[in-house]
Parts: C-alpha cells; sequence; structure tokens
C-alpha cells in the first residue's frame, strides 16, 4: 500500500532537518515533486475511497431493492375456539319405580294325611286326644271333634261346635287334675269330652269331602259312607240302623279341616 500523507509530511521534515544539519541545500524541487505525488495519491485514496463507498452504498441499495420493500403484513394470531363448558347436570330426585304389590304366597296343599274314613277312630281302649283350635277365628290344618248342630245343603256348610275328645289314659288324667271328686268311680265309659265355651262355627265342605256315619247291623257298628246330598236329607233323631230308610245322622264327628275346609266327616261311636 502507498505511504499516507502524514508519513510523507513526516519523511519531508525528516530530510530537511538532514539537510539543515549538513548545510547541505534543501532538495526542493524533490521534496515538492514527492508533495505532489503524495498530493496525488492522496487524492487517489481519496477518490478510491469515495468510490469505495459509492460502490458500498451501491451494493446496500442493490440488496435493499431485491428485498421487498413492502413490509410483511402482520400476522393475525389464529383465534383459538373456547371450548364450550359442558353444563353441570342439575340433580334430580332420583325417581322411584312404583312398588309391585306382592301377591299373597300360593297355598299349598297341606300335608297332613288324612285317616281312613271308614275306619272308626275310637273303640273303647285306645288313649287319643282331638286337635285343639289355636285361635278363635280359624281353623289350621287338624283333626278337630265336634257336636253336629245343623247343615245347610245349599251353601254347602255345617255348623258345628268344636269340643276336645280325651279317651283312655288322656281322660283320666285330665279328669284326675280338674274333676277329682268325679274320678273316685273312674271316667265312665273311659272318654270324657270337654267343652268348656260353646262356639257355634259354620264351616264349609270342600268338593271332595268324603261323609262316613256310624250304624248298627251285622257284623256290628259299621262304618256307612254317604254323599253330602244323601247325607244333608237325612233327619237329625231316629234309628241308628245301616237301613237306608231308617238311617238318621250322628251327632258327633270328627271334623277333619285342609286348606280351610272340611275334607272330611266322620261319625263317632261310643259304646
Amino acid at each position: 500500500m502507498n505511504e499516507t500523507l502524514q508519513d510523507r509530511l513526516r519523511t519531508l521534515a525528516t530530510t530537511a532537518g538532514q539537510a539543515h544539519s549538513r548545510r547541505d541545500p534543501l532538495p526542493v524541487d524533490h521534496i515538492v515533486g514527492r508533495a505532489r505525488r503524495s498530493r496525488r495519491i492522496h487524492d487517489t485514496v481519496l477518490l478510491a475511497a469515495s468510490g469505495a463507498a459509492v460502490v458500498a452504498v451501491a451494493l446496500t441499495g442493490a440488496t435493499l431493492a431485491q428485498r421487498d420493500p413492502t413490509p410483511p403484513p402482520a400476522v393475525s394470531p389464529t383465534p383459538v375456539e373456547t371450548p364450550t363448558p359442558t353444563p353441570t347436570p342439575t340433580p334430580t330426585e332420583a325417581v322411584t319405580p312404583p312398588v309391585e304389590p306382592t301377591p299373597p304366597p300360593a297355598s299349598t296343599p297341606s300335608t297332613l294325611p288324612l285317616k281312613d274314613p271308614l275306619a272308626s277312630r275310637w273303640m273303647g281302649d285306645a288313649s287319643l286326644s282331638s286337635d285343639v283350635p289355636e285361635s278363635g277365628d280359624t281353623l289350621e290344618d287338624g283333626d278337630y271333634f265336634a257336636d253336629l248342630l245343623s247343615v245347610d245343603p245349599k251353601a254347602r256348610t255345617v255348623e258345628v261346635d268344636i269340643t276336645i275328645l280325651l279317651t283312655g289314659a288322656l281322660a283320666d288324667a285330665w279328669v284326675r287334675e280338674n274333676d277329682p271328686e268325679d274320678f273316685a268311680d273312674g271316667v265312665e265309659n273311659g272318654y270324657r269330652i270337654i267343652n268348656d265355651v260353646e262356639r257355634p262355627r259354620t264351616l264349609p265342605l270342600a268338593d271332595d269331602a268324603r261323609i262316613t256315619m256310624w250304624c248298627t247291623g251285622a257284623p256290628g257298628i259299621q262304618q256307612q259312607e254317604w254323599t253330602f246330598e244323601d247325607w244333608a236329607a237325612l233327619p237329625d233323631t231316629g234309628d241308628t240302623t245301616c237301613a237306608p230308610d231308617d238311617a238318621t245322622r250322628n251327632r258327633y264327628y270328627w271334623v277333619d279341616v285342609r286348606d280351610g275346609e272340611v275334607a272330611q266327616l266322620v261319625g263317632q261311636f261310643f259304646p
């Protein structure tokens, strides 16, 4: 690179000083020539610098010209859809479904077996007891003993007074405790019918109810079976023979109750 103007002036000053000290004449022409050359160099440097600046400005302008002078459009933020809040369900009272009425349990056939209605229940020797009602309004399944009061053929019902029949040793024990004076001579005929409270009851007969009565005839005491219609048509008093024309209804019966109905009426003979 060429010397700068300041370097040339310093060189000129140094040369002048050296000449003065040697008493040599100052080489004015040389100095002027160098000074002129330095000015030309300076001017050249200035022109070169100016040209370089102009070129730089031009390049910068060209570069800027290549760019889009229009500022980019402002980018609007994409709107974010605000989620719609899910409404909180309003609590409602629980709807209780209607309760269906519980149907009454179906009645089951009684498991209490029926005794043979053609066989006499007691013939004067065994000890037995008829069933005792548990309530005053209804009769549970059981074999009760009753005094027959009346018969209603149309309604197919009987009116009876439930009693308690005790025979043999059971009758002796009851009489000894409850009627000791009467027990002095023993229990008459070996049985006792207890009826502390008279209470007539009207009982329906089952459609297939069986009815038997005792009667006298050869060979002795027998149990005869009757239809309800024929039995209901018999008189209350009369002969006890087994002849149909002379028959009368017995007074005392075993009343076998099953499922709220009379399943059997069995006449009882007493010696």
